[in-house]
């Protein structure tokens, strides 16, 4: 220990100007206090030169200070210049005056350099035993080493830190030594490690910093304070392994210092009692595992497990598998024996459906191959039996999984390769569609043209859709999309195929419908115009309509010259319903038939119109419509005809994407009056 200054020392130090602890290489300052370096003496005041932090540059030229320095008011050189003295005086020392100094001179002809290190001086601080209490205890456990921990910000000069345990030092190689920095200084951390016992109950542990500067050490003591652990003895009676619906008692005892206050058992850190004892009566399957017992005194607490064996049929679970070379189900019993034999696999449908038995491994799996297909979807349903009857009585348990992996979209059984439609009626086209995922894109085409959903969302109509399709013969329920593809009024070449396109992140599926004519107007029509040989139809045709002419005419003729005419009701003029010429079938719900043939009718107040001609008013051509007034006289009109719907639509629905057929195929859909 080093020997510390008296107070009549330390007073005659104050009193005289602090020249450091007179060391020739290193003096000690303290902040805004003053300090003289000393230079040997030199005969010649030009072959005096100081240099100083940082880095050594320049201070003074003889007893010339360097003007540069940004502390040079606070240098002087002092001493009898006569006899060579050149000392370098520094005032209110700052923390940027510390570093090392040197004084170059020359002296009987000899360059010569003096190196003096400046620190500023620091007493130590804040001298902290970690996890120390109020009443300067420290805990410690029986068993389990204990580490002591001391810190101190350092002091400059360096202080000595120190354990004492029982007034004695302790032992180095219990010791550690570390220093970390912080935003102010070092911090000096030492520690001492040992593992308590009882007997060490109350041993007193000091920690002291010393220093050269100081006349008493820094210094803290605590006490330390053993508990013992609790010592837990938990027991299951009669036995931990028993059947289901047996009485069961749990015990709970220790041996602790302090007393225990509490006991808990618990389940899956599930607290289920804060007793000593727990009964349970009639234990099942669900109770059956790891049961903890803790007791608790001031210092913590420590636990005890106990594992119950219950007797019990298998709870089975089946996981998907993957791999590099194959996939598989994985079918997991979890009983009491574990030992399990495996009946067959079931194949269900998503609704519960059976679809087929198949037989897997021994050990509970079942494998498929990577090129697995749309038919392999659906539940597997796995049995196994432990040879303990559950309580409903049965051996055989089973768990199940679904196997709903993604692949190209599939058009199911149900589907028609043929489907019908009539001659200048709208036709729909009904598909079924699977997908995993859903398709994004789904396409119509024929030898002329395509049409796909995402730009012409009016064509297809889609909905989600439980139907049946065939699965490994099995006739059961699927879900899916219901797509319901609207033509317009069909024309004589639109009877062909339609190719439908499905397409997913998997790749493409297509399907084709062979669109017929219900009626076989169309292909009468085509035959008859194409074979140019028989007229007699047109004979037929001409002589009925010169026929029904001759009729309507007589019949005018007839009603004007006995019957007065209808007066008009209000100057307007009574028209019947427009639905009359239209068509029968299906119609967008978006067209509204009435409106489109009524607005003509309505602007042009100057005609007096009291029907518009039935279906078997005489039509003179396609491209023509007959229409007869109150007084049963007929007139002629032309109306637009669109004979290729599908380049009309394709136009339209550029220049009205909204609704492509509201301004297209007027001919066909509704009859427009000019």
């Amino acid at each position: 220990m080093k020997q510390l200054q008296t107070k009549e020392d330390k007073k005659q130090t104050e009193d005289r100007p602090r020249y450091g602890n007179f060391k020739k290489d290193q003096v000690y300052c303290r902040f805004g206090e003053e300090t003289i370096l000393y230079c040997p003496k030199s005969a010649d005041e030009s072959s005096v030169t100081w240099l100083g932090p940082p880095n050594l540059i320049p201070y003074t030229d003889g007893k010339q200070i360097n003007n540069a320095l940004r502390k040079s008011d606070r240098l002087e050189i002092t001493g009898n210049h006569s006899e060579g003295e050149f000392n370098l005086q520094i005032i209110n020392i700052t923390i940027e005056d510390e570093g090392l100094y040197r004084c170059s001179v020359i002296v009987n002809g000899s360059p010569r350099e003096y190196d003096t290190e400046l620190e500023i001086e620091r007493l130590p601080t804040d001298l902290t035993i970690t996890n120390m209490t109020n009443k300067h205890q420290i805990f410690g456990i029986e068993h389990t080493e204990l580490i002591l921990t001391c810190s101190v910000r350092r002091g400059n000069p360096v202080e000595s830190l120190q354990w004492m345990r029982n007034s004695i030092y302790t032992q180095n190689p219990n010791l550690t030594l570390s220093i970390i920095h912080d935003n102010i200084s070092e911090i000096a951390i030492l520690q001492y490690s040992f593992v308590p016992s009882r007997e060490d109950q109350k041993d007193n542990f000091t920690c002291f910093a010393e220093s050269s500067f100081t006349k008493e050490p820094l210094s803290k003591t605590v006490y330390l304070n053993v508990y013992y652990k609790p010592d837990i003895i938990a027991e299951v009676y009669p036995s931990n392994e028993l059947r289901e619906g047996s009485d069961i008692s749990l015990q709970c005892k220790a041996d602790a210092n302090p007393e225990i206050k509490k006991y808990t058992w618990q389940k899956i850190d599930l607290v289920i009692a804060n007793v000593s004892v727990y009964n349970i009566t009639k234990i099942d399957r669900s109770q059956a595992g790891q049961y903890t017992c803790s007791g608790y005194n001031v210092l913590g607490g420590s636990s005890r497990n106990v594992n119950i064996s219950v007797l019990y049929a298998p709870v089975v679970n089946v996981t998907l598998v993957f791999s590099e070379e194959k996939l598989k189900l994985v079918c997991s019993p979890n009983g009491n024996p574990s030992r399990y034999r495996f009946d067959k696999w079931q194949h269900m449908s998503f609704f519960g459906q059976h679809i087929r038995y198949i037989n897997g491994s021994t050990n509970g799996e079942l494998i498929f191959p990577l090129n697995f297909s749309d038919q392999d979807r659906g539940i597997y349903k796995c049995k196994a039996e432990n040879g303990i009857l559950n309580t409903d009585g049965h051996l055989y348990q089973h768990g199940s999984a679904s196997f709903d992996l993604g692949g190209l979209p599939v058009f199911v059984e149900r589907n028609e390769n043929v489907q019908y439609g009539l001659y200048q009626k709208i036709a729909t086209l009904t598909l079924y569609i699977k997908s995993i995922p859903k398709y994004d894109r789904l396409c119509c085409s024929t030898n002329q043209w395509k049409l796909c959903k995402k730009n012409h969302l009016h064509l297809f109509q889609e909905k989600s859709a439980v139907f049946r399709d065939i699965l490994y013969g099995a006739n059961v329920l699927v879900d899916g999309y219901k797509i319901l593809f609207v033509t317009p009024p069909l024309e004589s070449s639109d009877f062909t195929d339609y190719t439908f396109e499905a397409a997913n992140s998997f790749g493409e599926a297509y399907f084709t419908i062979n669109l017929r004519d219900k009626g076989n107007l169309s292909n009468k029509t085509e035959s008859s115009s194409s074979s140019g040989k028989s007229y007699l139809p047109y004979a037929f045709l001409i002589g009925g309509f010169v026929i029904v002419l001759s009729v309507t005419h007589l019949c005018s003729w007839y009603i004007r010259t006995h019957y007065p005419r209808t007066a008009v009701s209000q100057g307007r003029p009574h028209v019947s319903s427009v639905n009359s010429i239209m068509p029968t079938g299906e119609h967008y719900e978006e067209i509204n038939l009435s409106e489109e043939i009524e607005s003509p009718l309505e602007i042009d107040n100057d005609r007096s119109f009291s029907c518009i001609a039935e279906s078997s008013a005489p039509i003179i051509d396609d491209k023509s419509v007959v229409v007869c007034g109150e007084d049963f006289q007929c007139q002629q009109f032309d109306t637009v005809v669109s004979r290729n719907q599908y380049e009309k639509l394709t136009e339209v629905q550029t220049e009205n994407p909204e609704h492509a057929y509201r301004g297209t195929r007027s001919s066909e859909t509704f009859l427009k009056i000019f």
